[in-house]
């Protein structure tokens, strides 16, 4: 394990979009849309109950989190689901996604939340250990289906 290193976690900010979408598309592995991130960006930078978080070292972004809170039916309580957490490379091990992973359980904590859940991809595992050691148990299975967009109406919706 490297030696922990002094670390920052702050919100982030709209300004922060950039450095979001290299971490989002360095965890995906793949480049994203530019248009569609930056509609996701603004409208849950807006939305109630979700927090974006950055993690700095010397002032460089390092790493990247995000959290939602709402209530769900299935549990009848508020629940906290981590939808992004990503640390660059050269700096895992060093304290920095424990440090992430801390701040979006304090917020979920403070937002109400019973419960944390998060998704990883099954190729990730050193990801399971690190969730298995910082506590979280794996209790469920995530299915996916990709679906056909519908025409122009479909990005408009649920506006």
């Amino acid at each position: 394990m490297k030696p922990r290193m002094h670390i920052s976690i702050r919100t982030a900010t709209l300004e922060d979009e950039g450095a979001f979408l290299s971490f989002n598309e360095a965890l995906s592995g793949r480049e994203l849309p530019r248009d569609g991130f930056a509609r996701a960006w603004r409208e849950n930078m807006q939305a109630k109950g979700n927090i974006y978080i950055l993690a700095e070292a010397e002032g460089k972004p390092v790493g990247m989190g995000s959290c939602h809170v709402q209530w769900l039916l299935h549990h009848a309580e508020a629940i906290a689901e981590i939808q992004e957490l990503y640390v660059a490379p050269g700096f895992r091990s060093c304290g920095v996604g424990v440090a992430l992973l801390e701040a979006l359980i304090s917020f979920a904590g403070k937002a109400g939340a019973t419960q944390v859940e998060l998704s990883t991809n099954r190729k990730r595992l050193d990801a399971h250990r690190f969730y298995a050691r910082e506590g979280f148990a794996d209790t469920h299975l995530k299915w996916v289906k990709e679906i056909k967009k519908s025409g122009p109406q479909y990005a408009d919706r649920f506006s």
